[in-house]
């Protein structure tokens, strides 16, 4: 299936196959730690769980916190 996909890393959103069916499969299969990352689906913030559809706009963020 095809999702958007759009990263700190990355300046643009970009289409990216993927075989994941859920947000920790697709964080596996780009090698991101989803303890230090927020993922947010379709503009809404959700949790690893979450399953992916063909189309689905993903964001992640690196979590970041100070003291």
């Amino acid at each position: 299936m095809k999702i958007i996909f759009k990263s700190e890393r990355e300046e643009e959103p970009k289409e990216v196959n993927t075989n994941a069916k859920t947000v920790a499969e697709f964080l596996e299969e780009q090698e991101l730690n989803p303890v230090i990352h927020v993922v947010s689906l379709d503009g809404e913030v959700v949790t690893e769980d979450e399953e992916l559809a063909e189309g689905n706009e993903l964001k992640v963020q690196k979590v970041v916190s100070g003291g």
